[in-house]
């Protein structure tokens, strides 16, 4: 039972394990499913046309001067690297030289940023390799081909989820960092260059090449799909950019409109434009994504119920063969029992079982041959009866009336003794039989058990030893069932000895060793264990006439039994049987 419950703990800490690491590996998770959807390439390829467009008939010390303006937004790690120092397979190879946007993880692809040495002077790239090893947040990189070179453009996209339990449930949201402020840098620098009024025909220029809606909008509008308007409205004004989660499937990118492009030209400064605002998106967040946390915990959950059936699985299938066994046995199929595996969990139920079903097995049999031995011995002198009654009413013999009456008297002594017999086989026939074990000096007891044996010894020698066993020696037993045992097996030897009966009381290891044997016929060895049932007699020479039931050395062997030892039948060495009877030399 202990393994089994061992078994259950494991299954739960694993399960709380898996559920801990999944709430560490949350935020983890949700990039590489970000970066496993299309929401970086819709977000960016805009990003890379303008890019493009800004870049477009300027000279190499124009562009560097510009790549150092838009690191100041997009981070240290954007600039321009050449083709041939990026680690690509063939695929992504040609994916590139084509025109589409390569997406490499930044631990695998980091070591091309020395390529940026061409756009930018030897103290940047020192401190931009420095700030990528430093950097533990990194995420992955992004490259889009310059038309009509051979370089391309590289860009860290640090867009991430973000997971937030709070008293409100569990949210799920996509952070921009610095890609989101560059990106609003570029529209912006793109809107500074036309006046107000041409704004929506830029905005629609710069949509047909995002794969995310771009509009313009104002703050009044903005607060109504904050999350938190205190705090994100300030970060507004300050000109920052914002997410404004909209429920729980959306969420946008919004910057206000920087002062200085609406003072660049006349017609923009009414004050009604100074609250406008450029927002990209929404942006659909993916169903898997928005959905991470319920699924982790859902996968806890699981995993707690897939424990408990693995669990509880064996478990089910040992106790519906312990129930089939116990239907099966209390329908009188007393054979049945339970196969046992020691690690199984219920060892110990299935061993019981078994046990108890070999205990009833055994008894009920025992029942049946005793009532059937019972029967056959009563019909005899019940026969007995019936003949000296009748013959006893039909004669006028005074002589013939007192034998008759003296063989009904006969046999009944008979029955009580049988009577008697017959309970104390089934007093020591039942397993839960209790001793009355005490301390008994144990020359003492034989010496007066022989003294009240030796007159029935008639004619024949009858002597005892003792060995090995001090005057004042105490050991454990009942005095009374053994000196039984020892009345029955010394009767037995009278009763089939020619001349000479031993009898011998000593040591053997950790046990006391009783032998009684005789000169007479002795026992063959098929026929030693049969002696031990209920009414048995070997042969002629064994058989009621000498006197009897057959119960007294079916008795013994229980009480010896019951003192947790036993009784052995070997060839004695002068001739006949030897009963050699052992028991503990201290009983538990």
């Amino acid at each position: 039972m202990i393994k089994l419950f061992i078994t259950l703990y494991i299954m739960v800490l694993a399960s709380f394990g898996l559920f801990i690491g999944s709430g560490v590996m949350l935020d983890y998770l949700g990039d590489k499913l970000i970066a496993s959807s299309n929401i970086e390439r819709d977000i960016t390829q805009g990003t890379f046309n303008l890019l493009d467009q800004s870049i477009h008939g300027l000279n190499e010390g124009q562009t560097r001067d510009l790549i150092k303006e838009y690191q100041r937004k997009f981070g240290d790690e954007f600039g321009i690297t050449d083709i041939s120092q990026i680690t690509l397979d063939k695929k992504q190879t040609v994916k590139l030289q084509t025109g589409e946007i390569v997406i490499l993880d930044h631990s695998t692809h980091s070591d091309d940023s020395s390529d940026l040495v061409e756009m930018g002077t030897d103290e940047d790239i020192k401190n931009k390799n420095e700030n990528e090893h430093e950097d533990e947040d990194a995420h992955n990189i992004l490259y889009r081909k310059i038309p009509e070179s051979d370089k391309a453009w590289r860009i860290n996209l640090d867009i991430d989820s973000a997971v937030a339990i709070n008293d409100q449930g569990v949210s799920t949201t996509i952070k921009g960092g610095q890609y989101a402020e560059g990106m609003l840098y570029l529209i912006q620098k793109k809107l500074s260059q036309v006046p107000l009024k041409q704004w929506p025909d830029v905005i629609k220029e710069i949509q047909m090449h995002f794969g995310l809606t771009l509009k313009l909008t104002n703050l009044d509008d903005i607060k109504k799909s904050l999350s938190n308007p205190a705090e994100q409205l300030v970060n507004l004004l300050e000109g920052k950019v914002i997410n404004s989660t909209q429920g729980s499937n959306y969420t946008t990118f919004v910057q206000k409109i920087n002062a200085d492009i609406l003072s660049k030209y006349p017609d923009n400064g009414s004050s009604a434009n100074q609250n406008l605002a450029i927002q990209v998106g929404p942006i659909e967040i993916p169903w898997f994504i928005r959905n991470l946390p319920t699924l982790i915990i859902l996968a806890f959950v699981l995993s707690i119920a897939t424990a408990l059936f693995l669990w509880l699985l064996p478990l089910w299938s040992n106790l519906q063969k312990i129930k089939k066994a116990a239907i099966e046995f209390g329908n009188g199929n007393y054979d049945t029992r339970i196969p046992t595996r020691k690690r199984s969990s219920i060892a110990d139920v299935t061993t019981a079982f078994n046990s108890m079903a070999e205990r009833t097995q055994d008894s009920i049999r025992s029942q049946k041959e005793l009532t059937s031995a019972v029967s056959h011995e009563l019909r005899t002198p019940v026969a007995r009866m019936r003949f000296a009654l009748e013959m006893l009413e039909n004669t006028d013999d005074q002589k013939a009336k007192l034998r008759y009456s003296s063989d009904i008297n006969d046999d009944i002594d008979e029955l009580d003794q049988l009577l008697e017999e017959l309970l104390s086989y089934a007093r020591f026939d039942q397993s839960t039989t209790r001793l009355n074990v005490r301390m008994e000096k144990l020359s003492h007891w034989l010496t007066e058990s022989m003294n009240k044996l030796m007159p029935l010894a008639n004619d024949k020698n009858l002597n005892y030893q003792i060995i090995g066993i001090g005057a004042n020696e105490s050991a454990s037993f009942e005095p009374r069932l053994l000196s039984r045992v020892l009345d029955n097996l010394v009767q037995n030897a009278i009763r089939y000895a020619q001349h000479n009966i031993e009898v011998t009381l000593c040591k053997d290891n950790d046990h006391y060793l009783l032998i009684v044997e005789d000169d007479g016929c002795g026992i063959q060895k098929q026929q030693r264990t049969k002696v031990f049932e209920a009414f048995s007699r070997l042969d002629a020479s064994r058989d009621k006439a000498t006197g009897g039931f057959g119960l007294g050395l079916a008795i013994s062997d229980k009480i010896i039994k019951a003192h947790n030892g036993e009784i052995k039948i070997r060839e004695s060495a002068l001739g006949g049987a030897r009963f050699e009877v052992y028991w503990p030399l201290k009983i538990q």
